[in-house]
Protein backbone atom coordinates (compact mmCIF):
# COMPACT_ATOMS: atom_id res chain seq x y z
CA UNK A 1 0.00 0.00 0.00
CA UNK A 2 1.11 3.44 -1.24
CA UNK A 3 3.91 2.00 -2.82
CA UNK A 4 2.96 3.63 -6.47
CA UNK A 5 3.60 7.42 -6.96
CA UNK A 6 -0.12 7.68 -7.40
CA UNK A 7 -1.12 6.69 -4.33
CA UNK A 8 1.78 8.70 -2.60
CA UNK A 9 0.70 12.02 -4.12
CA UNK A 10 -3.17 11.07 -3.29
CA UNK A 11 -1.47 10.62 0.09
CA UNK A 12 0.45 13.67 0.55
CA UNK A 13 -2.07 16.04 -1.05
CA UNK A 14 -4.50 14.32 1.97
CA UNK A 15 -1.69 14.96 4.27
CA UNK A 16 -1.51 18.40 3.55
CA UNK A 17 -5.34 19.63 3.54
CA UNK A 18 -5.75 17.71 7.01
CA UNK A 19 -2.31 19.77 8.36
CA UNK A 20 -3.80 23.04 6.42
CA UNK A 21 -7.36 22.67 8.51
CA UNK A 22 -6.26 21.90 11.47
CA UNK A 23 -3.16 24.98 11.53
CA UNK A 24 -6.46 27.26 10.02
CA UNK A 25 -8.73 25.61 13.00
CA UNK A 26 -6.19 26.90 15.62
CA UNK A 27 -5.38 30.29 14.02
CA UNK A 28 -9.13 30.87 14.47
CA UNK A 29 -9.09 29.96 17.97
CA UNK A 30 -6.33 32.41 18.51
CA UNK A 31 -8.19 35.40 16.32
CA UNK A 32 -11.84 34.64 18.27
CA UNK A 33 -9.36 35.19 21.98
CA UNK A 34 -11.46 38.20 22.94
CA UNK A 35 -13.08 39.00 19.94
CA UNK A 36 -16.06 40.79 19.97
CA UNK A 37 -17.78 38.56 17.55
CA UNK A 38 -18.17 35.89 20.21
CA UNK A 39 -19.91 38.43 22.29
CA UNK A 40 -22.18 39.56 19.36
CA UNK A 41 -23.18 36.11 18.70
CA UNK A 42 -24.03 34.66 22.13
CA UNK A 43 -26.07 38.23 22.04
CA UNK A 44 -27.68 37.66 19.20
CA UNK A 45 -28.97 34.10 20.39
CA UNK A 46 -30.29 35.57 23.46
CA UNK A 47 -32.15 38.37 21.62
CA UNK A 48 -33.68 35.55 19.53
CA UNK A 49 -34.71 34.29 22.95
CA UNK A 50 -36.21 37.31 23.90
CA UNK A 51 -38.23 37.60 20.47
CA UNK A 52 -39.31 34.68 20.75
CA UNK A 53 -41.27 35.42 24.04
CA UNK A 54 -42.50 38.32 22.74
CA UNK A 55 -44.47 36.27 19.98
CA UNK A 56 -45.44 33.23 22.27
CA UNK A 57 -46.11 35.15 25.70
CA UNK A 58 -46.03 39.00 25.29
CA UNK A 59 -47.47 39.50 28.77
CA UNK A 60 -44.98 37.06 30.28
CA UNK A 61 -42.38 40.07 31.10
CA UNK A 62 -45.07 42.59 32.72
CA UNK A 63 -46.05 39.57 34.66
CA UNK A 64 -42.46 38.98 35.76
CA UNK A 65 -41.86 42.32 36.98
CA UNK A 66 -44.88 42.91 38.44
CA UNK A 67 -44.63 39.67 40.35
CA UNK A 68 -41.37 41.16 41.56
CA UNK A 69 -42.32 44.21 42.97
CA UNK A 70 -44.96 42.44 44.88
CA UNK A 71 -43.06 39.46 45.89
CA UNK A 72 -45.61 36.66 44.86
CA UNK A 73 -45.35 34.16 42.85
CA UNK A 74 -42.07 35.30 41.51
CA UNK A 75 -40.15 32.11 41.95
CA UNK A 76 -42.51 30.07 40.03
CA UNK A 77 -42.90 32.76 37.04
CA UNK A 78 -39.11 33.13 36.70
CA UNK A 79 -38.74 29.12 36.24
CA UNK A 80 -41.93 29.13 33.50
CA UNK A 81 -39.63 31.99 32.23
CA UNK A 82 -36.19 30.03 32.02
CA UNK A 83 -37.85 27.26 30.55
CA UNK A 84 -39.21 29.01 28.14
CA UNK A 85 -36.02 30.83 26.85
CA UNK A 86 -33.15 27.82 28.28
CA UNK A 87 -31.12 30.50 29.32
CA UNK A 88 -30.24 32.29 32.86
CA UNK A 89 -32.99 35.30 33.82
CA UNK A 90 -32.47 38.09 36.02
CA UNK A 91 -34.74 40.72 37.55
CA UNK A 92 -32.78 43.57 38.42
CA UNK A 93 -33.37 46.35 40.38
CA UNK A 94 -32.35 49.82 39.35
CA UNK A 95 -29.19 49.92 41.79
CA UNK A 96 -27.66 46.88 39.86
CA UNK A 97 -28.55 44.18 42.73
CA UNK A 98 -30.15 41.14 41.30
CA UNK A 99 -33.70 40.68 42.83
CA UNK A 100 -34.38 37.30 41.28
CA UNK A 101 -32.26 34.47 38.94
CA UNK A 102 -33.51 31.99 38.06
CA UNK A 103 -29.64 30.15 38.11
CA UNK A 104 -30.19 30.20 42.25
CA UNK A 105 -33.89 29.20 42.05
CA UNK A 106 -32.60 25.96 40.15
CA UNK A 107 -30.28 24.97 43.13
CA UNK A 108 -27.36 25.14 40.52
CA UNK A 109 -25.69 27.91 42.62
CA UNK A 110 -25.77 29.30 46.19
CA UNK A 111 -28.34 31.31 47.11
CA UNK A 112 -26.55 34.11 48.33
CA UNK A 113 -25.09 34.61 44.85
CA UNK A 114 -28.13 36.91 44.44
CA UNK A 115 -26.56 39.57 47.23
CA UNK A 116 -22.93 39.17 45.39
CA UNK A 117 -23.79 39.89 41.89
CA UNK A 118 -23.87 43.43 41.43
CA UNK A 119 -24.63 44.47 37.85
CA UNK A 120 -24.55 48.51 38.76
CA UNK A 121 -21.87 49.44 36.42
CA UNK A 122 -23.50 46.89 33.53
CA UNK A 123 -27.04 48.55 33.96
CA UNK A 124 -25.73 52.07 34.24
CA UNK A 125 -23.32 52.27 31.26
CA UNK A 126 -25.44 50.34 28.54
CA UNK A 127 -26.61 51.93 25.56
CA UNK A 128 -30.35 52.16 26.41
CA UNK A 129 -30.47 51.67 21.94
CA UNK A 130 -28.24 48.37 22.83
CA UNK A 131 -29.11 46.97 25.73
CA UNK A 132 -26.16 44.15 25.39
CA UNK A 133 -22.78 43.53 26.96
CA UNK A 134 -21.42 40.98 29.65
CA UNK A 135 -20.74 40.28 33.28
CA UNK A 136 -18.55 38.31 35.58
CA UNK A 137 -20.48 36.22 38.47
CA UNK A 138 -18.59 35.31 41.74
CA UNK A 139 -17.08 32.13 40.24
CA UNK A 140 -15.32 34.41 38.05
CA UNK A 141 -17.21 33.30 34.94
CA UNK A 142 -18.17 35.24 32.35
CA UNK A 143 -21.71 36.06 30.86
CA UNK A 144 -22.80 37.34 27.73
CA UNK A 145 -26.26 39.02 28.48
CA UNK A 146 -29.19 41.23 26.79
CA UNK A 147 -31.47 42.81 28.99
CA UNK A 148 -35.48 44.33 28.41
CA UNK A 149 -36.16 47.97 29.59
CA UNK A 150 -37.93 48.58 32.81
CA UNK A 151 -41.32 47.23 32.80
CA UNK A 152 -43.65 47.64 35.85
CA UNK A 153 -47.67 48.92 36.45
CA UNK A 154 -46.50 52.66 35.33
CA UNK A 155 -45.24 52.49 31.97
CA UNK A 156 -44.20 55.88 31.91
CA UNK A 157 -41.45 55.05 34.81
CA UNK A 158 -38.15 54.04 33.22
CA UNK A 159 -36.52 53.33 36.54
CA UNK A 160 -38.14 50.03 37.73
CA UNK A 161 -36.99 46.13 37.86
CA UNK A 162 -35.32 44.70 34.89
CA UNK A 163 -34.98 41.87 33.13
CA UNK A 164 -31.64 40.52 31.89
CA UNK A 165 -31.47 37.38 29.61
CA UNK A 166 -28.09 35.44 30.28
CA UNK A 167 -26.15 32.70 28.98
CA UNK A 168 -22.26 31.96 29.44
CA UNK A 169 -19.91 33.57 27.47
CA UNK A 170 -18.44 30.66 24.83
CA UNK A 171 -14.58 29.94 24.89
CA UNK A 172 -13.60 30.00 21.40
CA UNK A 173 -13.29 26.23 20.86
CA UNK A 174 -16.96 26.25 21.96
CA UNK A 175 -17.67 28.96 19.34
CA UNK A 176 -15.19 27.75 16.46
CA UNK A 177 -17.28 23.80 17.14
CA UNK A 178 -20.92 25.54 17.48
CA UNK A 179 -20.59 28.29 14.58
CA UNK A 180 -17.71 27.00 12.08
CA UNK A 181 -17.68 23.05 12.36
CA UNK A 182 -19.66 23.10 9.53
CA UNK A 183 -18.84 25.19 6.96
CA UNK A 184 -15.09 24.01 7.61
CA UNK A 185 -16.31 20.30 7.35
CA UNK A 186 -18.10 21.26 3.99
CA UNK A 187 -14.89 23.73 2.95
CA UNK A 188 -13.17 20.42 3.50
CA UNK A 189 -15.15 18.33 1.79
CA UNK A 190 -15.14 20.34 -1.27
CA UNK A 191 -11.56 21.15 -0.86
CA UNK A 192 -10.87 17.15 -0.26
CA UNK A 193 -13.33 16.17 -3.24
CA UNK A 194 -11.10 18.71 -6.18
CA UNK A 195 -7.97 17.75 -4.31
CA UNK A 196 -8.23 13.90 -4.83
CA UNK A 197 -9.02 14.59 -8.16
CA UNK A 198 -6.15 16.57 -8.80
CA UNK A 199 -4.11 13.98 -7.34
CA UNK A 200 -5.31 11.30 -9.67
CA UNK A 201 -4.74 13.70 -12.71
CA UNK A 202 -1.52 14.77 -11.30
CA UNK A 203 -0.20 11.32 -10.56
CA UNK A 204 -2.00 9.67 -13.84
CA UNK A 205 0.10 12.64 -15.67
CA UNK A 206 3.74 11.26 -14.23
CA UNK A 207 3.11 7.27 -13.28
CA UNK A 208 1.64 6.71 -17.07
CA UNK A 209 4.31 7.80 -18.87
CA UNK A 210 6.70 6.74 -16.94
CA UNK A 211 4.97 3.17 -17.22
CA UNK A 212 5.63 3.60 -20.71
CA UNK A 213 9.00 4.03 -20.22
CA UNK A 214 9.54 1.28 -17.64
CA UNK A 215 8.09 -0.76 -20.27
CA UNK A 216 10.24 0.44 -23.07
CA UNK A 217 12.97 -0.52 -20.52
CA UNK A 218 12.21 -3.78 -20.28
CA UNK A 219 12.11 -4.37 -24.19
CA UNK A 220 15.84 -2.90 -23.84
CA UNK A 221 16.80 -4.51 -21.49
CA UNK A 222 15.70 -8.03 -23.73
CA UNK A 223 17.61 -6.84 -26.94
CA UNK A 224 14.46 -4.95 -28.52
CA UNK A 225 16.31 -1.41 -29.30
CA UNK A 226 13.23 0.08 -31.99
CA UNK A 227 11.72 1.56 -28.77
CA UNK A 228 10.79 5.29 -28.87
CA UNK A 229 8.63 6.67 -26.00
CA UNK A 230 6.18 9.93 -26.30
CA UNK A 231 8.00 12.85 -24.45
CA UNK A 232 5.13 13.99 -22.06
CA UNK A 233 4.40 14.99 -19.06
CA UNK A 234 5.91 17.26 -16.58
CA UNK A 235 9.24 19.00 -17.55
CA UNK A 236 11.06 16.41 -15.39
CA UNK A 237 9.76 13.42 -16.72
CA UNK A 238 10.20 14.89 -20.52
CA UNK A 239 13.64 15.37 -19.58
CA UNK A 240 13.95 11.59 -18.59
CA UNK A 241 11.73 10.37 -22.20
CA UNK A 242 14.55 12.55 -24.03
CA UNK A 243 17.05 11.12 -22.24
CA UNK A 244 15.72 7.16 -22.59
CA UNK A 245 15.07 7.81 -26.48
CA UNK A 246 18.65 9.15 -27.18
CA UNK A 247 20.07 6.66 -24.64
CA UNK A 248 18.53 3.73 -26.85
CA UNK A 249 19.57 5.39 -30.31
CA UNK A 250 23.12 5.54 -28.66
CA UNK A 251 22.62 1.95 -27.41
CA UNK A 252 21.32 0.84 -30.82
CA UNK A 253 24.00 2.67 -32.53
CA UNK A 254 26.78 0.99 -30.53
CA UNK A 255 25.36 -2.45 -30.38
CA UNK A 256 25.20 -2.44 -34.42
CA UNK A 257 28.56 -0.57 -34.41
CA UNK A 258 29.57 -3.52 -32.15
CA UNK A 259 28.25 -6.09 -34.91
CA UNK A 260 29.58 -4.00 -37.78
CA UNK A 261 32.69 -4.67 -36.19
CA UNK A 262 33.00 -7.77 -35.41
CA UNK A 263 31.75 -8.35 -38.94
CA UNK A 264 34.24 -6.48 -40.14
CA UNK A 265 37.48 -7.62 -38.20
CA UNK A 266 36.57 -10.89 -39.08
CA UNK A 267 36.32 -9.92 -42.44
CA UNK A 268 39.59 -8.20 -42.73
CA UNK A 269 40.94 -11.40 -41.61
CA UNK A 270 39.63 -13.97 -43.00
CA UNK A 271 41.37 -12.95 -46.61
CA UNK A 272 45.31 -12.86 -44.91
CA UNK A 273 44.38 -15.87 -43.19
CA UNK A 274 42.94 -17.12 -45.89
CA UNK A 275 45.91 -16.73 -48.29
CA UNK A 276 48.53 -17.94 -45.66
CA UNK A 277 46.70 -20.60 -45.39
CA UNK A 278 46.61 -21.60 -48.72
CA UNK A 279 50.37 -20.76 -49.44
CA UNK A 280 51.59 -22.61 -46.55
CA UNK A 281 49.38 -25.99 -47.57
CA UNK A 282 51.00 -25.27 -51.10
CA UNK A 283 54.23 -25.51 -49.41
CA UNK A 284 53.48 -28.14 -47.32
CA UNK A 285 51.87 -30.52 -50.32
CA UNK A 286 55.43 -29.75 -52.20
CA UNK A 287 53.56 -27.70 -55.03
CA UNK A 288 56.39 -25.17 -54.62
CA UNK A 289 59.43 -27.33 -55.72
CA UNK A 290 60.68 -24.69 -57.52
CA UNK A 291 63.17 -22.15 -55.81
CA UNK A 292 61.53 -19.09 -57.48
CA UNK A 293 58.29 -20.52 -56.49
CA UNK A 294 58.95 -21.34 -53.15
CA UNK A 295 60.24 -17.85 -52.89
CA UNK A 296 56.93 -16.19 -53.93
CA UNK A 297 54.49 -18.20 -52.02
CA UNK A 298 56.65 -17.28 -48.87
CA UNK A 299 56.87 -13.40 -50.10
CA UNK A 300 52.96 -13.64 -50.41
CA UNK A 301 52.72 -15.42 -46.81
CA UNK A 302 54.67 -12.83 -45.33
CA UNK A 303 53.17 -9.65 -46.78
CA UNK A 304 49.60 -10.99 -44.97
CA UNK A 305 51.43 -11.85 -42.36
CA UNK A 306 52.56 -7.95 -42.15
CA UNK A 307 48.99 -6.59 -43.23
CA UNK A 308 47.05 -8.19 -40.30
CA UNK A 309 50.19 -7.49 -37.98
CA UNK A 310 49.28 -3.74 -38.63
CA UNK A 311 45.67 -4.46 -38.65
CA UNK A 312 46.04 -5.61 -34.82
CA UNK A 313 47.91 -2.59 -33.81
CA UNK A 314 45.64 -0.75 -35.17
CA UNK A 315 42.64 -2.63 -33.36
CA UNK A 316 44.88 -2.19 -30.13
CA UNK A 317 45.11 1.21 -31.16
CA UNK A 318 41.72 2.32 -30.87
CA UNK A 319 41.11 -0.30 -28.08
CA UNK A 320 43.07 1.74 -25.92
CA UNK A 321 41.68 5.11 -26.70
CA UNK A 322 38.46 3.78 -26.01
CA UNK A 323 39.80 2.59 -22.82
CA UNK A 324 41.24 5.96 -22.02
CA UNK A 325 44.69 3.76 -21.95
CA UNK A 326 46.74 6.22 -23.85
CA UNK A 327 47.64 9.21 -22.37
CA UNK A 328 48.76 12.02 -24.23
CA UNK A 329 52.54 12.94 -23.76
CA UNK A 330 52.30 16.68 -24.31
CA UNK A 331 54.85 19.38 -24.71
CA UNK A 332 54.81 22.70 -26.22
CA UNK A 333 56.68 23.19 -29.44
CA UNK A 334 57.20 24.53 -32.91
CA UNK A 335 54.89 22.85 -35.69
CA UNK A 336 56.89 24.22 -38.43
CA UNK A 337 59.54 21.65 -38.09
CA UNK A 338 56.88 19.13 -37.46
CA UNK A 339 54.88 19.95 -40.85
CA UNK A 340 57.85 19.82 -43.31
CA UNK A 341 59.19 16.30 -41.55
CA UNK A 342 55.88 14.77 -42.22
CA UNK A 343 55.93 16.75 -46.16
CA UNK A 344 59.44 14.85 -46.79
CA UNK A 345 57.92 11.64 -45.22
CA UNK A 346 55.70 11.54 -47.91
CA UNK A 347 57.67 12.65 -50.83
CA UNK A 348 58.82 9.77 -52.31
CA UNK A 349 54.48 8.34 -51.89
CA UNK A 350 54.29 11.33 -54.01
CA UNK A 351 56.78 10.83 -56.23
CA UNK A 352 55.83 7.48 -57.66
CA UNK A 353 52.53 9.00 -58.57
CA UNK A 354 54.09 12.22 -60.62
CA UNK A 355 51.81 14.19 -57.63
CA UNK A 356 52.95 17.86 -56.49
CA UNK A 357 53.39 18.23 -53.13
CA UNK A 358 52.95 21.88 -51.68
CA UNK A 359 52.75 23.65 -48.29
CA UNK A 360 51.52 26.96 -47.10
CA UNK A 361 52.76 27.07 -43.66
CA UNK A 362 51.84 30.38 -41.89
CA UNK A 363 53.20 31.68 -38.81
CA UNK A 364 51.92 29.48 -35.53
CA UNK A 365 52.37 30.09 -31.66
CA UNK A 366 54.16 26.97 -29.86
CA UNK A 367 51.60 24.42 -29.23
CA UNK A 368 50.84 22.18 -26.27
CA UNK A 369 50.57 18.65 -28.46
CA UNK A 370 51.80 15.40 -28.39
CA UNK A 371 53.74 15.57 -31.27
CA UNK A 372 54.29 12.06 -32.27
CA UNK A 373 50.51 11.64 -32.20
CA UNK A 374 49.71 14.60 -34.09
CA UNK A 375 52.45 13.47 -36.83
CA UNK A 376 50.23 10.24 -36.97
CA UNK A 377 47.58 12.26 -37.83
CA UNK A 378 49.03 14.34 -40.62
CA UNK A 379 50.81 11.40 -41.81
CA UNK A 380 47.40 9.45 -42.44
CA UNK A 381 45.89 12.62 -43.95
CA UNK A 382 48.73 13.07 -46.44
CA UNK A 383 49.08 9.50 -47.11
CA UNK A 384 45.61 9.22 -47.88
CA UNK A 385 45.56 12.02 -50.01
CA UNK A 386 48.14 10.94 -52.12
CA UNK A 387 46.67 7.36 -52.55
CA UNK A 388 43.47 8.51 -53.68
CA UNK A 389 44.53 11.62 -56.27
CA UNK A 390 45.50 10.27 -59.42
CA UNK A 391 48.88 10.57 -60.73
CA UNK A 392 49.77 14.11 -61.87
CA UNK A 393 47.55 15.51 -59.25
CA UNK A 394 48.53 18.09 -56.44
CA UNK A 395 48.38 17.65 -52.49
CA UNK A 396 48.99 20.73 -50.12
CA UNK A 397 49.37 21.29 -46.84
CA UNK A 398 48.20 24.28 -44.99
CA UNK A 399 48.39 25.62 -41.70
CA UNK A 400 47.25 29.29 -40.43
CA UNK A 401 46.04 30.38 -36.77
CA UNK A 402 42.26 32.11 -36.35
CA UNK A 403 41.20 33.39 -33.02
CA UNK A 404 42.44 30.69 -30.64
CA UNK A 405 42.39 27.90 -33.12
CA UNK A 406 45.26 26.27 -35.28
CA UNK A 407 44.03 25.11 -38.65
CA UNK A 408 45.70 22.17 -40.43
CA UNK A 409 44.22 21.61 -43.98
CA UNK A 410 45.39 18.48 -46.18
CA UNK A 411 43.59 19.49 -50.09
CA UNK A 412 43.47 17.28 -53.05
CA UNK A 413 42.19 17.50 -56.40
CA UNK A 414 41.36 13.45 -56.26
CA UNK A 415 37.94 12.30 -57.56
CA UNK A 416 36.48 13.37 -54.11
CA UNK A 417 33.88 11.73 -51.56
CA UNK A 418 29.73 11.27 -52.49
CA UNK A 419 27.90 13.37 -50.48
CA UNK A 420 26.40 10.82 -48.60
CA UNK A 421 29.34 9.11 -47.88
CA UNK A 422 31.05 12.36 -45.73
CA UNK A 423 28.93 11.74 -42.52
CA UNK A 424 30.56 7.95 -42.10
CA UNK A 425 34.20 8.32 -43.35
CA UNK A 426 35.03 8.22 -39.68
CA UNK A 427 33.22 5.40 -38.62
CA UNK A 428 35.67 1.86 -38.33
CA UNK A 429 36.32 0.16 -41.44
CA UNK A 430 34.10 2.33 -43.56
CA UNK A 431 35.57 3.07 -47.05
CA UNK A 432 33.76 5.00 -49.57
CA UNK A 433 36.00 2.58 -52.28
CA UNK A 434 33.56 2.97 -54.74
CA UNK A 435 34.38 6.17 -55.56
CA UNK A 436 38.24 6.41 -54.18
CA UNK A 437 39.47 3.75 -55.60
CA UNK A 438 43.63 4.38 -55.37
CA UNK A 439 46.49 1.79 -56.37
CA UNK A 440 46.85 -0.36 -53.29
CA UNK A 441 43.96 0.40 -51.59
CA UNK A 442 42.23 -2.86 -51.54
CA UNK A 443 44.90 -4.55 -49.65
CA UNK A 444 46.48 -1.64 -47.24
CA UNK A 445 43.43 0.42 -46.07
CA UNK A 446 41.51 -1.24 -43.20
CA UNK A 447 39.02 1.84 -42.55
CA UNK A 448 40.91 2.26 -39.21
CA UNK A 449 42.92 5.59 -39.81
CA UNK A 450 40.57 8.43 -40.00
CA UNK A 451 38.79 6.37 -36.74
CA UNK A 452 42.43 6.93 -34.89
CA UNK A 453 43.21 9.92 -36.22
CA UNK A 454 39.52 11.34 -34.84
CA UNK A 455 40.31 10.00 -31.14
CA UNK A 456 43.85 11.58 -31.41
CA UNK A 457 42.24 14.61 -32.66
CA UNK A 458 39.68 14.76 -29.71
CA UNK A 459 41.91 13.98 -27.01
CA UNK A 460 43.55 17.44 -27.94
CA UNK A 461 40.26 18.78 -27.48
CA UNK A 462 40.17 19.76 -31.21
CA UNK A 463 37.96 18.46 -34.44
CA UNK A 464 38.75 16.73 -37.64
CA UNK A 465 36.07 17.68 -40.29
CA UNK A 466 36.04 16.68 -44.18
CA UNK A 467 34.22 18.60 -47.07
CA UNK A 468 34.74 17.17 -50.52
CA UNK A 469 33.33 17.64 -53.76
CA UNK A 470 33.04 14.60 -56.53
CA UNK A 471 35.63 15.50 -58.96
CA UNK A 472 37.12 17.98 -57.63
CA UNK A 473 38.53 16.87 -54.68
CA UNK A 474 38.62 16.66 -50.91
CA UNK A 475 39.97 18.91 -48.01
CA UNK A 476 40.23 17.42 -44.46
CA UNK A 477 40.74 20.26 -41.89
CA UNK A 478 42.06 19.49 -38.27
CA UNK A 479 41.87 22.03 -35.35
CA UNK A 480 43.27 21.84 -32.34
CA UNK A 481 42.76 24.36 -29.42
CA UNK A 482 45.83 27.12 -29.19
Amino acid sequence: MFKSLRSRLILSYLFVLLLSGALISIALIFLLRNNPVIVATDQAFLNQRLQKVRQEDPEMLRKIVQSAERNDDREQLIEEFAELVNVRVLVVRNNGNVLMDSYVIDGRRDSDDVERINLRPVINDRDRNNPVGTFIDSNNRRWAFTNVAALNSRQDNRNGPEIVLAKPLSSPPQYAFENLLMPLIIASGVAAFFSLGFAILIGQSVASPLRTLAKATDKVAQGNYDQEVAVRGPIEVRQVATSFNNMVERVEASQTAQRDFVANVSHELKTPLTSIQGYSQAIKDDFAEEPETAKRFATIINDEANRMHRMVVQLLDLARWDSNQTPLQRVSMDVRPLLEAIVAKVQPQAAEKSIVLSTDIKPLPPLSIDGDRINQVLTNLMANAIKYTPDGGRVRLSAWQENNVANFAVDDNGQGIPEEDLPRIFERFYRADKSRKGNGAETTNFGLGLAISQEIVKAHGGKITAQSVVGKGTRFLVQLPI
